[in-house]
């Protein structure tokens, strides 16, 4: 988990070789997820450390979220 908290994430972002290879990854996740099934993606190096924190941020955006996964849906 140590390579994923807020400050390792930024350092990774902050080399383009890495982000790339992070932008690359979480396109073929993605991908991979809606080619199974309906898929709402979150932002590149969205990070819920906890049930609660994933709560908060999709009760945060909740219109948003509601907007999309009606589109998705159709």
């Amino acid at each position: 988990a140590a390579g994923y908290d807020d400050a390792a994430l930024r350092a990774r972002c902050a080399d383009p070789a890495e982000l790339e290879r992070l932008a690359r990854t979480h396109h073929a996740v993605v991908s991979a997820a809606a080619a199974e099934w309906r898929a709402v993606p979150l932002p590149l190096a969205t990070l819920y450390h906890d049930e609660h924190g994933a709560r908060t941020g999709l009760l945060a955006h909740a219109d948003r979220f509601d907007t999309v996964l009606r589109r998705v849906a159709e």
